[in-house]
């Protein structure tokens, strides 16, 4: 295959990233980098793991467009495509080892190379997901974590022995992973078909849509289903008669904004908090001491990762509204319902109620992890948990009647706030007083309470958007 085809694969892997997917690689990233810095390390180590992290990034970006160029009808009907591309991902995978190999002995040659360890696994798992080899997502990890097992057997020390594993695992992943490109049958134009529309389903999602026509038997349909067993499960409770306006305003609850409803909230806190809440405190169970640097990061990143939850059920709830217009619109013809602003008030105090309680149920989460994994560092988890909390005071004040389409807005919301919480967690990482993250936080609650505290609007907050701006 000559340079110039795989040249021009490459070219076009590297496309534009859509700014949605560059605030999610820099959130993550940042994220990382706080998890990093709170080991306390020197410079150098930081800035290995760091510069690993940014290269598996920029892997797994081209990695991506690579797999999305393997169309079934170009790799059945193109002479060379497939070819093409498995000497592009080669080109891939060799550079990424390489680049984070030299960093890693570059700046902290005496560490033991974990990173490098886990960047072929993780890649291997992320690609075959990407290609429908669910099946083989987690061959590699298993072969790894036994070559380094074996290796410890036969009397290597335990360095070595990651080396040994970091080369089989290379190996493996270089040699294996272009070989799953798939060759355009009939599989393949399936599973094609079923990752536009789970793209369409996301993408809708983003942008306030509908999701209905996107519903239907792939796997992503059912795991919305599943997810929104409680919503289901109400909606069809509620066909009793009203009987007040709050009764009518309580039960639009669950047509207008369901994510954000309590039980929704709860309901996603035990399916995916729980998972979390394991994740966090395992490394703290299995390790030798509670004040260890591993269950340290994994308590920071349960941490964050507890409010980041709420703060998606707050930015999704942007585009729910958004969505549900013309049930909106339906639900002012009902009877019981307040109009004009006593509906606008009663909205308000309607999302109050479910926005507040789900701050609570979800810094309480949080409050947890902090005692049951480092009960010193309550400072971090109350200063987390205070600058989320304007989020849940300042979303019923919104004037819905002006509300634009949210087209991925939720997720500049969701950024900024993360971003808040993030520059307040680094003052007693970057060597401050602890206890400097709790009023810094509280400032930032004031300043958002103090915003919130403009005059009410009047407009009727139904259909949302009515209004204009």
């Amino acid at each position: 295959m000559t340079l110039r085809a795989t040249a021009t694969v490459l070219r076009a892997a590297w496309r534009r990233p859509a700014w949605v997917e560059l605030l999610a690689v820099a959130g993550a990233l940042v994220g990382l980098t706080v998890a990093t810095l709170s080991r306390n390390q020197a410079p150098t180590f930081q800035a290995g793991v760091v510069g690993s992290l940014i290269v598996l990034v920029l892997a797994m970006h081209l990695v991506q467009g690579v797999v999305r160029q393997n169309h079934p009808h170009l790799a059945r009907l193109m002479p060379g495509h497939r070819a093409s591309l498995q000497s592009a991902l080669r080109a891939i995978l060799l550079a990424g080892v390489g680049a984070s190999a030299a960093l890693w002995v570059g700046l902290v040659p005496a560490e033991r190379p974990v990173m490098l360890f886990l960047l072929p696994l993780v890649l291997w798992i992320i690609v075959c997901i990407g290609m429908g080899r669910q099946v083989l997502s987690m061959l590699l990890p298993v072969l790894g974590v036994g070559a380094l097992l074996a290796a410890r057997e036969v009397g290597l020390a335990k360095t070595t022995a990651l080396w040994v594993a970091i080369g089989v695992s290379d190996a493996l992943m270089v040699l294996v992973l272009p070989l799953l490109l798939r060759r355009g049958d009939a599989a393949h134009a399936e599973h094609w078909r079923r990752l536009r529309n789970t793209e369409a389903v996301m993408n809708t999602s983003l942008e306030g849509g509908k999701l209905g026509a996107y519903q239907g038997n792939s796997l992503m349909a059912r795991l919305l289903g599943w997810w929104l067993w409680p919503t289901r499960r109400l909606m069809n409770d509620a066909r009793d008669p009203v009987r007040s306006g709050d009764d009518a305003l309580r039960r639009a609850m669950w047509v207008v904004n369901p994510g954000l409803h309590l039980l929704q909230q709860v309901w996603m806190l035990l399916s995916v908090g729980g998972v979390v809440a394991a994740g966090a405190v395992l490394p703290a169970v299995l390790g030798a001491s509670r004040h260890a640097a591993g269950p340290a990061i994994a308590q920071g990143i349960g941490l964050g990762v507890m409010m980041w939850f709420y703060l998606l059920t707050v930015g999704g709830s942007l585009a729910e509204h958004w969505s549900t217009r013309s049930e909106q619109a339906l639900l002012r013809l009902t009877p019981q319902v307040p109009q004009g602003p006593a509906l606008q008030r009663g909205w308000g105090q309607v999302l109050r109620r479910h926005a507040v309680g789900g701050w609570l149920l979800h810094s309480a989460l949080a409050w947890a992890l902090c005692a049951a994994l480092a009960p010193a560092a309550w400072p971090h988890a109350l200063a987390a948990t205070l600058v989320v909390a304007p989020a849940a005071w300042l979303l019923p004040r919104k004037a819905w009647a002006r509300q634009q389409p949210p087209r991925g807005s939720w997720m500049a919301l969701v950024t900024l706030w993360t971003a808040l919480s993030v520059a307040v967690l680094l003052v007693p990482l970057l060597g401050g007083p602890t206890l400097w993250a709790v009023p810094v936080a509280a400032w930032a609650l004031a300043a958002a309470l103090v915003l919130a505290a403009r005059r009410h609007p009047t407009l009727t907050p139904w259909p949302a958007g009515h209004a204009g701006t």
